[in-house]
């Protein structure tokens, strides 16, 4: 899950170190973030597809509610309010909640189990951002320029080239399964970019960040949960091998770090650089792909990858300089 939150200017930061520290953390939060893929594909093989959104939204739903409580354990009068927003915001925000958490990280989980990090990863992360940018202009009237149109173009190219190179490696299912694979990457980035924009669709509406945060993650933990119970049963979980289990709640481990990080590096330097080094969280778990689970090396990947990272970096570069 992606929150866009408020970054200071570098300039008007009073340690200058501060914008050095900031950038540290914006490393970690991209191989946090690539490390979250990689663990994922991991448990892909050995896993339903369906406890992978659940096992991933815990830790951030518990992360997210015991920083809530800590904010406000010394107003316990307020807590309620603070938390519940006004109930024509509740179906809203766990529509928003449930496509972030469940449908996105869902789609992404059957992506990974039917092809490859090379693919699912920038296909998913590309498709995310510029249909958020096309979201964010259609909705709610932000800005695009042409920076953002640049990025948009690349990353369209990137996805018919990264569509074009499936065919390049080995599959791991055959018949149709790349090419649902690849319609299923497409449904996650256009999910968590529909949750994004729900996101700070509530946030203009005045909303605080807590009322917000506290309906969205219990939401996709408890649709989450949900689902898996009807799929699997607590049988069909207990059957799932302890090694994939692992995986995926060290996945969801990884994925909270990752967040904690990124807001940290966003309360020390700007959004155009830290999304622009969260950007390669990209490359992170392509090489890792290579590297650790063999995955095919092509000339059309590398590009479509090349292109991926740089639209990306493009388009965070250049709303970043909206806000």
């Amino acid at each position: 899950m992606t929150i866009a939150d408020k970054g200071l200017p570098e300039t008007d930061l009073t340690n200058a170190g501060a914008v050095y520290v900031g950038t540290l953390w914006a490393i970690v939060s991209a191989f946090c973030y690539g490390a979250t893929s990689v663990l994922l594909r991991a448990a892909a093989p050995e896993s339903d597809p369906v406890l992978a959104p659940f096992m991933r939204s815990a830790p951030v739903t518990l992360y997210v509610w015991i920083t809530i409580f800590s904010i406000y354990a010394r107003r316990r009068d307020r807590l309620f309010s603070s938390l519940v927003p006004p109930a024509k915001y509740l179906l809203p925000l766990i529509v928003t909640g449930v496509a972030l958490n469940v449908t996105g990280n869902g789609a992404f989980q059957v992506a990974l189990t039917l092809s490859w990090l090379g693919l699912a990863v920038p296909i998913s992360q590309g498709v995310n951002l510029w249909s958020g940018a096309l979201v964010g202009r259609i909705a709610l009237g932000e800005p695009i320029n042409r920076g953002i149109v640049a990025g948009i173009v690349l990353l369209i190219a990137s996805l018919v080239i990264l569509t074009a190179s499936a065919g390049s490696g080995p599959v791991p299912i055959e018949g149709g399964m790349v090419t649902t694979a690849i319609v299923v990457a497409i449904v996650a980035g256009l999910s968590w970019s529909a949750g994004n924009a729900g996101v700070r669709w509530a946030l203009l509406k005045g909303l605080s960040v807590e009322q917000v945060l506290s309906v969205t993650t219990l939401s996709g933990l408890v649709a989450s949960g949900l689902i898996v119970l009807a799929r699997l049963g607590p049988a069909g979980v207990m059957a799932t091998p302890s090694v994939a289990v692992l995986s995926l709640l060290a996945a969801g481990i990884v994925n909270a770090v990752g967040l904690i990080a990124f807001t940290k590096a966003l309360n020390l330097a700007t959004v155009t650089r830290v999304n622009g080094i969260t950007a390669a969280q990209v490359a992170i778990a392509t090489v890792a792909g290579l590297a650790i689970f063999d995955e095919p090396v092509t000339a059309p990947l590398l590009a479509g990858v090349g292109l991926t990272i740089i639209g990306l970096v493009l388009i965070s570069q250049s709303r970043g300089r909206g806000r």
